[in-house]
């Protein structure tokens, strides 16, 4: 036998043996009647010690144990089948971490089929009103002992405890203040050419991915943010740059960050407030400084954290977790069901951050003779989705009215209504979220999902159609827009692509994605009659001529790397 047999405590006799090769393990037992040789059963099958006062029994009304058994190296699970069956079968999960320990305990009637492979027959049993358990607990007394076993194992799975130092530092954070993510409003999604003036600056770049570093040295590239003082020598690298306290410099210039702030990177939020604190300064200055929205903040806003990195996931649990714990209790993390509870309450709709920053992100801007969005519009985006103003209504209208109802006491009473009041939570931001934010409508990719102008990087687009869909766009915003500008697919340098009308910007500046170096697209607004003049700023200081951007051109060649987007 692999397992020694225990010396039964009573006159019947006790075996085991394994079945096959599986950990299941079979104990012949003409009945079993008491507690002592319940354990004797348990540590037959692996030779471990068990302690009474760590096995949690339970006995349904339908006189079918179900007995968790906890040791020094996980949990042990034995289904007993009633003493009119001629066997007894365990099944070990000892490798396995914590199992749903309200699973095992749930009464028979619930769960006959989980067991019913185990025997022959399946036993009615004594009723409910009385039936008493081999170890004299009452109906009553056992659903009393369920619901304490059920919340705690939903604290277990749910609230992870923490330890003293981060107590401490939890007491000693300031509090989480929405106020410093406010992002004013632009005066118009449409700003036509007459209303700016004659070589004015508008100036944009790509994703940002969480990367604080990559962010401030755009910012200071595009010549809108005064650079830290602290870290002249910074090249891009290791360190982050975080300032507090930054300076718009770039008077009424306007900037648009098309959208990607969120995932891969570990400094999101700080993303935020520096373009938060700067977009208000830069309409103090009467300038402008918009985010729109990108794929990876539709992606967070319905729950889905995928890409989302362990220093993003630990920012937004310091930055806005400990505050909401102190304020709230821990308990309120539990309706999330520890899928980044912190990270969720913020971007849901009606989260933390929608009254003061996402309701003011756009989807798409008109600003001159440019149009700016995330990855791409067609002729049917456009007419669908009742323009760049419909797009953005229909956004806003969303992220601020679809609240689904907080729970933040967290009185649950089982695992599995905490799972689905989480899944219903995700699928109703998901069922509710505008079709110009979600993945493809109808097989047609949205505005923050499409690859058509900007596949494959650094080369023409591969779709053969691309030309006629971005002139068809272009021509129904009926704005005299000449140009689309987008992000979402990285180049290895800002380009252009379509004849001029498709400037691809996001460079994959961020660490989570290549580590490009910093570019940015500047256009200096030529009024209505003359053409704008665009060039692209490096970090170096250089001013690069449209014209050598263009990848239409014969003698435009780039190196193709880096097979992230």
């Amino acid at each position: 036998m692999l397992y020694p047999t225990p010396t039964p405590q009573s006159t019947r006799s006790t075996t085991c043996r394994p079945i096959g090769n599986s950990k299941i393990i079979e104990c012949t037992s003409s009945c079993i009647t008491s507690r002592s040789q319940i354990v004797n059963c348990c540590r037959c099958i692996r030779r471990i010690k068990i302690q009474k006062r760590s096995l949690p029994f339970m006995m349904t009304a339908c006189s079918t144990l179900a007995l968790i058994a906890a040791t020094n190296s996980g949990l042990l699970t034995v289904a007993f089948i009633p003493p009119s069956a001629k066997s007894v079968v365990a099944r070990s999960t000892i490798s396995r971490p914590m199992q749903r320990i309200s699973n095992a305990m749930r009464p028979m009637q619930q769960q006959q089929h989980r067991y019913s492979i185990f025997t022959k027959s399946r036993s009615s049993g004594p009723s409910s009103s009385s039936c008493r358990n081999l170890f004299g607990f009452s109906t009553t007394e056992t659903k009393s002992t369920q619901q304490k076993l059920d919340e705690n194992d939903i604290n277990y799975r749910f609230l992870p405890k923490k330890t003293k130092q981060q107590q401490q530092k939890q007491q000693s954070k300031p509090t989480f203040d929405p106020t410093t993510y406010k992002l004013p409003p632009l005066d118009s999604d449409v700003m036509l050419s007459s209303k700016l003036r004659y070589h004015q600056r508008i100036v944009s770049f790509g994703d940002i991915h969480g990367d604080i570093t990559a962010l401030t040295n755009l910012l200071v590239t595009a010549k809108v943010m005064k650079p830290p003082n602290d870290n002249d020598n910074n090249n891009g690298e290791n360190e982050s740059i975080i300032d507090e306290n930054p300076v718009w410099i770039g008077g009424d210039t306007i900037c648009v960050q098309v959208g990607d702030v969120l995932d891969r990177g570990d400094d999101e939020l700080a993303c935020y407030r520096l373009l938060s604190s700067l977009a208000r300064q830069a309409n103090e200055a009467g300038g402008a400084l918009a985010t729109l929205w990108g794929n990876h903040e539709a992606l967070n806003a319905i729950g889905l954290f995928h890409y989302a990195n362990d220093g993003g996931n630990a920012e937004f649990e310091r930055d806005v977790g400990d505050t909401l714990d102190i304020a709230l209790g821990e308990r309120w993390k539990i309706q999330y069901a520890g899928n980044q509870p912190s990270r969720w309450a913020c971007f849901e709709p009606g989260g933390l951050l929608c009254d003061e920053m996402l309701v003011n992100c756009r989807v798409a801007v008109v600003i001159g003779k440019s149009v700016f969005v995330h990855a791409g519009l067609t002729k049917e985006h456009i007419a669908d989705f009742g323009g760049i103003s419909g797009m953005n209504n229909s956004v806003r209208d969303w992220i601020i009215k679809a609240r689904v109802p907080n729970n933040n006491v967290g009185d649950y009473k089982s695992t599995e209504e905490v799972i689905s009041s989480a899944q219903a939570r995700s699928k109703a931001a998901a069922d509710s979220m505008p079709d110009c934010l979600n993945a493809g409508v109808g097989g047609l990719p949205s505005p923050v999902w499409m690859r058509d102008y900007s596949q494959p990087r650094d080369g023409k687009p591969s779709n053969p159609m691309a030309q006629t869909m971005i002139d068809e766009a272009l021509r129904e915003l009926n704005y005299g827009v000449e140009r689309m500008v987008m992000g979402h697919t990285p180049q290895s340098q800002i380009n252009s692509a379509l004849k001029g009308k498709a400037w691809r910007i996001d460079v994959g500046a961020s660490s989570g994605v290549n580590s490009g170096k910093p570019e940015v697209l500047e256009i200096l607004h030529g009024g209505e009659e003359e053409d704008d003049i665009i060039h692209v700023l490096t970090m170096d200081g250089k001013r690069v001529c449209e014209s050598e951007r263009r990848v239409d051109l014969p003698e435009m060649s780039f190196v193709l790397e880096h097979p992230f987007f």
